[in-house]
């Protein structure tokens, strides 16, 4: 019924008032109002879609705050530049241009620290790096292996794994020879 009396645009300015953005981003037929829409819906792709046919500073600032929700960060800053070419003294665009910007360079510096140079082998041996679940909570202790049972041995085995297959051979080895034998055929308790 609203579609006989309202233009699209006017329908979609009522819908975009009720906050309901993405009914008025489909009744919009203006670009920049579609993609304010858009946008205000979280739709970033469809609101750069409508920003990039806005050929003023205010759909570059917007298109660059759309790129910057993708994490596009260059074309962000491309964005906010163009729109300080035709506008230099637009206070939010420099804003948003130095903190895209400072984005940009964290990123470089994170991306270096996590590469080794060029090369390098990595300078850490991966039979050093143990984890331990239990942080500094855990319990040093011993416990004679003739009271576990064979599921528990091999867990403790499977706890004590290296990266290394001579250790592990070794540990399951000298573990096998501490263990009593059993009689074959004979059930064992907890099975």
């Amino acid at each position: 019924m609203i579609g006989l009396w309202l233009t699209p645009n006017q329908q979609g300015r009522y819908y975009f008032e009720k906050s309901n953005y993405k009914v008025a981003a489909e009744r919009f037929q203006d670009p920049l109002w579609k993609g304010i829409s858009y946008y205000r819906s979280k739709n970033f792709e469809a609101a750069i879609e409508q920003f990039s046919r806005v050929d003023t500073a205010e759909g570059y600032f917007n298109l660059g705050d759309a790129y910057a929700h993708l994490g596009q960060l260059e074309q962000a800053l491309a964005n906010y530049e163009e729109v300080l070419r035709r506008k230099p003294d637009d206070i939010a665009a420099r804003n948003n241009r130095d903190l895209v910007q400072s984005l940009i360079q964290k990123k470089k510096v994170k991306k270096k620290e996590e590469e080794p140079p060029e090369g390098q082998e990595p300078t850490f041996n991966p039979d050093e790096i143990k984890f331990d679940e239990k942080g500094k909570k855990g319990k040093k202790g011993e416990i004679d292996q003739a009271q576990l049972s064979a599921e528990q041995i091999q867990e403790v085995w499977m706890r004590r794994l290296q990266t290394t297959p001579s250790d592990f051979l070794r540990l399951k080895f000298a573990a096998q020879v501490e263990e009593p034998s059993r009689p074959q055929g004979k059930p064992q308790r907890g099975k």
